[in-house]
């Protein structure tokens, strides 16, 4: 009976460590777009997994996050939040791309390294919606 209560917590305190190492780390701003009329502005911050020990050169995602602020009010509203593969090399303008093409309408498109494209439309008039697109 002792031995199989082991055999749990080791299995356990082995699972949770495992995830918690695939959690993101610190979020850091990729880039800022000011709507049209300069009263939102369109913040997508990315986070590095958290490290694994003995696996500096594993292939883990990267977190992505997108947050719509209104800048009469400062208020913050967090729009998205998924992972992006990445191949080791920094993420650049290829890797993530937002625009505004309109006032109320912007286009988010996160290519991931040897995957396929994701697209995002964001709405902001009225009740606010964020709609995944077939590619960008």
């Amino acid at each position: 009976m002792f031995l199989k209560s082991q055999k749990f917590f080791l299995i356990s305190g082995l699972t949770i460590f495992l995830l918690g190492s695939c959690s993101p780390g610190e979020e850091s701003i990729f880039t800022e777009v000011l709507s049209p009329q300069e009263d939102r502005l369109l913040r997508i911050s990315v986070a590095k997994p958290a490290s694994l020990p003995g696996c500096e050169y594993c292939r883990r995602p990267f977190f992505v996050y997108m947050d719509l602020i209104d800048k009469r009010s400062n208020e913050i509203e967090r729009v998205l939040s998924t992972r992006l593969e990445n191949d080791g090399v920094p993420f650049s303008s290829e890797n993530i791309v937002a625009s505004w093409t309109g006032e109320n309408i912007a286009l988010i498109c996160l290519r991931a390294s040897s995957l396929p494209d994701r697209g995002y439309r964001l709405h902001v008039k009225g009740e606010m919606s964020l709609v995944e697109t077939d590619g960008c």
